[in-house]
């Protein structure tokens, strides 16, 4: 198996990646994503592709979601409830 292959098979993806916090210019960035499903090398064009892994766009949305998520969960209105409880008690 040659080596590209071994890679992808790994998690080798590629993703467009802004060189500056806001605009810029875009550079492909190569990475091991272990987490990505299985792919393989697109040898139908010249140059082969490589598989392409989600943007950091993409990555921030994500995390941004399960943040919110998590967040979400927090028994705000029993705290807030406790809070008030123990002021009135001081």
């Amino acid at each position: 198996m040659p080596l590209s292959d071994a890679l992808i098979k790994k998690g080798l993806r590629a993703t467009l990646a802004s060189q500056q916090l806001l605009g810029g210019n875009l550079v492909v960035e190569l990475d091991i994503m272990a987490d990505q499903p299985a792919a393989a090398l697109e040898r139908s064009g010249e140059p082969p592709g490589i598989p392409a892994g989600p943007s950091q766009a993409e990555q921030i949305k994500e995390h941004l979601r399960l943040l919110i998520a998590k967040l979400s969960e927090i028994p705000l209105d029993d705290l807030l409830a406790d809070a008030k409880q123990t002021l009135a008690s001081l």
